[in-house]
Parts: C-alpha cells; sequence; structure tokens
C-alpha cells in the first residue's frame, strides 16, 4: 500500500501544481490588463507563490539537511551540475533543431514567455527563474523519486511529463521532445545527488540564461 502511495504522490503533486495555479489565476482575471503597472505584476505573483508553499510543505522531507548538505558538497554538485546541464542544453538544441523542419521555430509556450516578459516583466523574471524552478523541481523530480527507484524509468517518465505539461495546454505537442530532453539531465542531476537543491539552482539558472538571451536578442 505504502508503495502504491508513494508512485500516486507525484501525480498528486502535478495535479496541486497544474489546477491550482489555474484555479487560482482564473480569480484574477477580471484585473487582466496590458498595463505593465508594478501592482499587475505583484497580483499575478499571487497565485504560483501559493501554490510553491503548498508544494514546499507537502514535500518538506525534501529539503530535510539539504542546506547543508549542498554547502558542504559544494564543489562536488557544482561539478555534477555543469557536466550534466551542458548535456542537457546540447540534446535541447538538437531536439529543437530537428523539429524546427517540421513546425515553427519557436514553440506557442515559449511566444507565451515572450509576451509574458513583455507585459508584466517582473512577474515573469520572478515567477520563471524563482518560483518556477522551486515548484517544478519539487513536482517532477522529488516527488517521483520516493515511487520510482528504478533509475532509467524515473528519467523516462519525469522528462515526459515535464516536457508533455509544457505543451499539453496549447497542442503544440513535437515541442515537448526539447523539454523533456533537458528534463533527462536535470532528472540525472536530481537522482545523483538526492539534493532538491541543486536541481531547483540548475532549472533556475536556465531559465535566467534563457531571459537574458531573449532581452540581449531584443535589443541587438
Amino acid at each position: 500500500m505504502k508503495k502504491i502511495n508513494n508512485k500516486a504522490f507525484g501525480f498528486i503533486n502535478i495535479a496541486i501544481y497544474i489546477f491550482l495555479t489555474d484555479i487560482l489565476t482564473l480569480l484574477l482575471i477580471s484585473f487582466r490588463s496590458s498595463s505593465n503597472s508594478l501592482f499587475l505584476n505583484i497580483l499575478y505573483l499571487i497565485p504560483p507563490v501559493i501554490v510553491a508553499l503548498i508544494l514546499i510543505y507537502i514535500n518538506k522531507d525534501l529539503f530535510k539537511d539539504k542546506f547543508i548538505d549542498f554547502k558542504k558538497n559544494f564543489p562536488k554538485y557544482f561539478n555534477l551540475a555543469f557536466k550534466y546541464y551542458i548535456c542537457g542544453l546540447i540534446a535541447m538544441i538538437m531536439a529543437s533543431n530537428l523539429i524546427n523542419l517540421f513546425t515553427s521555430p519557436i514553440s506557442e509556450n515559449e511566444t507565451l514567455n515572450r509576451q509574458i516578459l513583455t507585459t508584466l516583466p517582473l512577474y515573469a523574471v520572478i515567477s520563471m527563474v524563482i518560483i518556477a524552478p522551486i515548484s517544478e523541481e519539487i513536482t517532477f523530480r522529488g516527488s517521483f523519486k520516493k515511487g520510482y527507484h528504478n533509475k532509467a524509468i524515473y528519467l523516462i517518465l519525469t522528462s515526459f511529463l515535464f516536457g508533455i505539461m509544457h505543451v499539453i495546454f496549447n497542442g503544440d505537442f513535437l515541442n515537448f521532445l526539447p523539454y523533456s530532453a533537458l528534463a533527462i539531465f536535470l532528472g540525472k542531476i536530481y537522482y545523483e545527488s538526492d539534493n532538491i537543491l541543486l536541481s531547483i539552482s540548475t532549472h533556475a539558472f536556465h531559465n535566467a540564461l534563457c531571459i537574458i538571451l531573449l532581452y540581449l536578442g531584443s535589443v541587438l
């Protein structure tokens, strides 16, 4: 029974992450505006912050003693994260180039992120660099490891779910490949370190890098 609960726990986290975020966001629809006022930026941060706090609370065991472990083993973890992140980035670029032969070079999710960066820049930066990495690493990496001890099954399942989550609501299904390609290596970072802080920080770095490149592309 415990094994069944552990296997279901990750999917429960996904349900909380997706549907609770959507429900809370729908409550703010009446405030929808093209304005980039500070008020709207802060207002739209409320749903993801609430969801992130809930996910942290119900997965608090993932963080037990991990701050000390992260500090103690930082050089080793840095090398591990750097190695797998570079591999993940290469895999993501290769997957993107492959699907560009069949579809638009910019995914619907990427288009939406660019629009949000333009209309709600403060919300976008905080959400993408801080809140999303925390919520997504807890949901798609941390919450599944207890129920799926086989490394191959864990990596395939979590990377597939991560990729599908980024495209399922816009029907841009081919573009799940680049997300899944990167997710395999984020999964390897967490699986081998057993420290959620390492995969969160790597994910945050990747999102920050994407924002910087988008900004440089818009001004150059």
